[in-house]
């Protein structure tokens, strides 16, 4: 029987669905496909960064119960040993921030580090972003092909108005397989 180590990068709408649709899921997954998961990392710029190899509670997390500063008092530095910890290191081949990058979406400068880096073409990415004025325009405007979460449970209270054309929209992450298997159609 599978089981995964899962972390979010980011808890905002796209990390809270993405979180609420794994709960909803969960039995399903077990009795399809015999598969477990337990949430061992979570990132996000208001609260902080937290990792236990042991798992937390996403429902109390979803509202708004974080574990105590004192339970997880040596904070990680950076994303890299955040996933450490959480034990889910072996499962990225690159991890990408801006502070490596030196440049924040839209800024083409992120984009062109996160390819060299990875040794990527535009045309093998499909980025995917809730945010109009920075994931979609700058993938977009630097050529590589996007999808854009445009559900209500995905805005962003950072999101602006633009003239960003995602090539691509879905209203929830449970669009996106389907999405993928209409792409790869002959």
């Amino acid at each position: 029987m599978p089981s995964y180590n899962l972390a979010i990068v980011g808890f905002g709408n796209v990390g809270r669905a993405l979180l609420r649709l794994l709960i909803a899921k969960e039995a399903e997954l077990r009795r399809k496909y015999d598969i477990r998961w337990r949430l061992t990392g979570v990132a996000t710029r208001r609260v902080g960064w937290f990792a236990d190899a042991d798992g937390f509670n996403p429902i109390a997390l979803l509202n708004g119960y974080w574990p105590s500063r004192a339970a997880n008092s040596t904070q990680p530095k950076d994303v890299r040993e955040w996933l450490e910890r959480a034990g889910l290191s072996p499962l990225f081949r690159w991890v990408i921030t801006s502070v490596d990058a030196g440049a924040r979406k839209p800024a083409p400068q992120f984009f062109e580090y996160a390819l060299a880096r990875c040794g990527l073409a535009r045309e093998d990415v499909l980025f995917v972003g809730n945010q109009l004025n920075t994931d979609i325009s700058g993938a977009e405007a630097f050529g590589i092909p996007t999808v854009w979460l445009s559900g209500p449970d995905y805005r962003s209270a950072d999101d602006a108005p633009c003239n960003a054309s995602p090539r691509y929209s879905i209203r929830t992450l449970n669009d996106f397989p389907a999405l993928l298997r209409r792409l790869h159609e002959p």
